[in-house]
């Protein structure tokens, strides 16, 4: 005598999802907000404890035993920072990194080593704090 055994079936009922930030796939989601952080130049500076101009250049080692080094660093950070709020960009590293490419590849600096490049792009960041100043000065005076 066989026997046949009914089963109890039980209805899904699906819930609908609310949506949330969206992440690329295969990224856990520490990774996904490290990654965001790390654009920010802000955010890198502190999170790594120094100016990215340092990585930029390739001298965090330099600047570390040389004063000179370290302020003609911070000297093009300030810089790069300020041109960056004048123009209202994000404070992210590519637009730092763009910032500095611009200015290297009009003076001719990216093939240039060391201390002899940072040399030539600090002589012009002095050219355009002056010519920013002389503006300002003529603005002030014709407006008046």
């Amino acid at each position: 005598m066989s026997e046949i055994f009914k089963t109890r079936v039980e209805p899904t009922i699906e819930t609908p999802s609310t949506p949330g930030p969206v992440r690329p796939e295969g990224k856990d989601t520490d990774e996904f907000h490290t990654q965001e952080a790390q654009e920010r130049i802000d955010l890198f500076e502190t999170e790594k404890g120094h100016k990215y101009s340092e990585d930029y250049f390739n001298m965090r080692e330099i600047s570390a035993g040389d004063f000179n080094v370290k302020m003609s660093l911070a000297r093009i950070d300030k810089y790069v920072k300020s041109v960056i709020e004048s123009k209202e960009y994000d404070g992210t590293i590519t637009n730092y990194k763009s910032i500095l490419n611009e200015i290297e590849s009009k003076i001719g600096t990216e093939r240039l080593l060391g201390k002899a490049r940072l040399q030539k792009i600090l002589k012009y960041i002095g050219l355009m704090q002056k010519t920013d100043k002389l503006k300002e000065i003529k603005d002030k005076f014709f407006d008046s």
